[in-house]
């Protein structure tokens, strides 16, 4: 009998700290989820950022985003990049980039959308989720 009272003391002190605790992934989906949530798969998003036109769209787990852009003697160049494709337009028609500049566009565009979808990207399977320990700053848990 002392062994039983026991084990259930341990269990429901281990329970109760366990569903106290958060975890990295819950706070993440609780983000997400106060940000939008299901939102995040079928978005049409059109912003201005650093002198240049974007649009994010999503359905599911397809993505197109944009970059449009025009420079000072009136050139409209329109990047596109999407699952699985990179597409520049200058003036309207298409033309050819070297390899080594889609990966640069394409990075400048994804880096872009990822920061105005946070915290969305973070469920993403490339981040490494970890739970830090409370800090103060300035007096503030955090």
């Amino acid at each position: 009998m002392n062994r039983l009272i026991t084990f259930s003391f341990l269990f429901a002190v281990a329970f109760s700290q366990c569903a106290c605790q958060p975890t990295a992934q819950s706070i993440i989906d609780d983000s997400i989820v106060s940000h939008g949530g299901e939102v995040y798969n079928s978005l049409n998003v059109e912003f201005d950022f650093r002198a240049k036109h974007y649009v994010i769209k999503t359905n599911g787990d397809k993505y197109q985003y944009e970059r449009h852009q025009t420079d000072s003697s009136g050139v409209k160049t329109v990047d596109v990049l999407t699952n699985d494709s990179f597409v520049r337009k200058v003036n309207g028609e298409e033309v050819s980039v070297p390899d080594s500049m889609v990966v640069k566009y394409s990075s400048s565009i994804n880096s872009v959308a990822y920061f105005f979808l946070l915290p969305a990207p973070l469920n993403d399977a490339a981040v490494k989720k970890k739970l830090l320990a409370d800090i103060n700053i300035k007096g503030q848990a955090y």
